[in-house]
């Protein structure tokens, strides 16, 4: 699904910022990408240091991206932010989120069903802007899909299973993310309190989890040292801080906290429920997790720490509208979090509820799935403007899809813009009977 709806026409200057990075790593065997006076940048996201040109961007995308994108350098002989390097490296990014979508589902057989697991799954994949944002070169989807594998291995140790290997994994992915994105550093000091609380009863077992996290959550910080000293000499000065000339990385969060917050949940511009309405369902299920076991407690709790710890400093960014973009990009990847506990009212199985989730759930696949087929992109017309209804219906309407396959089928494009958006509206039902078919009882109930 991803794949058919990866953009093909559209160049940004975060894509570009990355491909650059890839390119000087391919071609030059440096993190560089050229020498001032010699070389002109190709994107805004680049800044000069001692006679260099070096990426904004946090490395890590690039770095885990360059298989993909070199193989698309080498296919067309020179560097280009277009063709088989755009495609390719896309397609890296539409790969991250499809285990994005698979870890979902795994998180959520630790709580639900298999029918309620796929359609939690399904419903960030194909109802968040994760979805158009499968399709380009950024790193929002990246990040996401590293803090939920965190988030699924962390909550396997604090259930006791595999204390020591599953904490190493935890670590791993925690590792990742901040390669990809500075600000999920806030994982590693909420993952470990989660540890304290919910395997506090054996000091063996914890100091056991505690070590192999920390241990391996420092191979992310060790890659962004190295990165950092080899290019600037500097193993505590990152390029975001030297991008905005600010004497330290906590003072880019400089954007009032509750403007930001308003911004981000209700504003037609950036409202999270606007842009995915089946989050709402999140709110509700917090507090039927609330009202559960200590363990579910304990886990409820982690949760909505790390939701509000990627949403509160992203309220705060000295940017929070995420400049061209459709919806909160910079908060993509506390989506799952918030929507996780939307499980507990899934579960109730009541035919007029879920009806009313599945039509949550067909709003957000309407509005992203259009996202997807034109532009993850969108302009600014204010807070209380809409970019879907000013932006993303008139592409869709005018036929300016980015689709790879759009020339292909020439004016017959909107048949495949049909069925693409068809499929991801019925692709929970459908899964959910196939997974629940030895339950004819319960699927009556569902469906």
């Amino acid at each position: 699904m991803y794949s058919v709806t990866l953009n093909s026409l559209w160049a940004t200057d975060h894509s570009t910022s990355f491909l650059d990075l890839d390119y000087a790593i391919w071609s030059n065997q440096t993190f560089a990408l050229g020498q001032v006076g010699k070389y002109d940048p190709h994107t805004v996201d680049a800044f000069q240091y001692h006679g260099y040109y070096y990426s904004a961007l946090a490395p890590g995308l690039s770095i885990l991206a360059l298989p993909f994108a070199g193989l698309g350098f080498y296919f067309e002989g020179h560097f280009t932010v277009y063709g088989k390097a755009l495609l390719f490296s896309e397609f890296f990014v539409a790969l991250l989120n499809s285990f994005a979508v698979l870890f979902v589902y795994k998180i959520g057989r630790l709580f639900f069903s298999k029918s309620s697991s796929a359609f939690l799954a399904f419903a960030y994949g194909f109802s968040t802007i994760s979805w158009p944002f499968a399709t380009f070169f950024f790193q929002s989807d990246a990040s996401a899909a590293f803090d939920i594998m965190a988030a699924y291995f962390a909550l396997r140790t604090g259930k006791g299973d595999g204390r020591f290997k599953t904490a190493l994994f935890a670590g791993l992915a925690v590792g990742a993310a901040l390669t990809v994105d500075y600000v999920n550093a806030i994982l590693i000091p909420i993952i470990l309190v989660y540890f304290l609380i919910s395997i506090s009863n054996s000091r063996a077992l914890l100091r056991k989890a505690v070590i192999g996290f920390i241990a391996s959550s420092l191979i992310g910080s060790l890659v962004i040292g190295l990165y950092n000293f080899a290019s600037f000499g500097e193993v505590f000065v990152t390029t975001e801080q030297l991008y905005l000339k600010s004497t330290s990385f906590f003072g880019n969060f400089t954007f009032p906290l509750y403007l930001g917050i308003i911004l981000n949940l209700f504003t037609p511009f950036r409202g999270i429920f606007l842009y995915s309405p089946i989050l709402i369902l999140g709110i509700l299920g917090f507090y039927k997790m609330s009202k559960k076991s200590s363990g579910a407690r304990k886990e409820g709790f982690l949760l909505l720490a790390l939701f509000l710890g990627i949403f509160l400093p992203y309220s705060a960014w000295y940017g929070p509208d995420g400049g061209l973009a459709f919806g909160p990009r910079f908060i993509i990847s506390s989506f799952p979090f918030l929507l996780m506990p939307a499980g507990y009212l899934i579960e109730t199985k009541g035919k007029y509820s879920f009806s009313f989730i599945y039509l949550l759930y067909t709003f957000g696949v309407v509005i992203n799935g259009l996202a997807a087929l034109t532009t993850a992109l969108a302009g600014i017309y204010g807070w209380l403007v809409s970019p879907f209804l000013a932006s993303t219906v008139p592409f869709f309407i005018s036929g300016t899809l980015d689709q790879w396959w759009k020339d292909s089928l020439g004016v017959y494009w909107p048949i495949g813009a049909f069925l693409i958006i068809i499929t991801a509206i019925f692709l929970p039902m459908v899964v959910g009977v196939l997974v629940e078919r030895k339950k004819p009882a319960q699927l009556s109930a569902s469906f």
